[in-house]
């Protein structure tokens, strides 16, 4: 049976079986290749053919392409240099590094980089940019700000100061305490500071810690939190804490905790004293 088909070159019917599947002729065929062989050269403009996707039809347009050079304005210094690949912005190495340094700004907060290889100025902001924050209302002001550092409630210092002076609002707040209004004993002075200091070894009595390696000697610790104990007829429960030990215990939520634990060691030491053990309490850390 013949076959016929219609060749992509000319367009004629033809026969498979005499020509081939999808031209007429050789003819055909070379010229239907051409197509893909021509080319335009960038710097004559003229055509050219080539099998290879070349940009240039000969070597001497290949030269001509690099003698040609443009110049360009410094961004920082703004003296002329020579665009190549390599520089287009600024002349040299020490242009770019300069206009870094000191156009260098944080990604996160907005302050100067001393560095200007990296993005942002420390490693708070380096995190918190990774951490996508939304707009927040100021727990004092009620102003809308955006979040800076993970669960921050207010726009400034100056309102969380503001916010913390309202009775019940700071950690620390108890019942309107002070100096005046909640005095010490008389009998509470250096002398009988001194006298705890001596009678627990000078050492802090929930880490351990020695005097020695502090700047300044333990201050003590009322375990009952009655600071006119010893006038009132109570007995005296004064213990030596180092300043890190000792902020602890002015919290609200931990303070029945730290006055069982303090009271627990003081009686475990006064019935050892009772019975005139011959024990090392400063091996026992009391």
């Amino acid at each position: 049976m013949n076959r016929t088909k219609e060749c992509k070159h000319c367009g004629k019917l033809y026969d498979i079986n005499k020509g081939n599947k999808f031209f007429c002729s050789m003819n055909c065929r070379v010229e239907y290749s051409k197509k893909d062989r021509i080319h335009i050269c960038k710097q004559c403009g003229g055509e050219f053919e080539n099998y290879k996707k070349s940009k240039f039809c000969s070597q001497k347009c290949m030269g001509d392409s690099y003698k040609i050079t443009k110049t360009g304005e410094c961004l920082y210094c703004g003296e002329k240099f020579k665009i190549t690949k390599n520089r287009k912005k600024y002349c040299s190495l020490e242009c770019y590094h300069k206009s870094k340094k000191h156009n260098r700004l944080c990604e996160c907060c907005g302050n100067k980089i001393k560095n200007y290889n990296k993005k942002y100025c420390s490693e708070k902001c380096s995190q918190n940019s990774k951490i996508k924050y939304d707009l927040m209302k100021c727990r004092f002001c009620g102003k809308e700000f955006k979040q800076v550092w993970k669960n921050q409630t207010f726009c400034s210092r100056q309102c969380m100061g503001k916010w913390r002076t309202i009775p019940g609002n700071n950690p620390a707040y108890i019942d309107g305490r002070s100096k005046e209004n909640d005095p010490y004993c008389s009998l509470y002075n250096n002398k009988f500071k001194e006298y705890i200091r001596n009678k627990w070894f000078r050492k802090c009595l929930l880490c351990g810690k020695h005097e020695s390696g502090n700047r300044r000697k333990f201050p003590t610790h009322h375990v009952d939190y009655n600071k006119m104990q010893g006038c009132d007829g109570n007995k005296w429960k004064v213990i030596p804490l180092c300043d890190s030990c000792h902020a602890k215990t002015t919290f609200r939520k931990e303070r029945d905790y730290y006055e069982w634990l303090f009271s627990t060691l003081i009686m475990i030491r006064e019935k050892l004293e009772e019975y005139d053990y011959k024990i090392d309490y400063r091996s026992l850390g009391i």
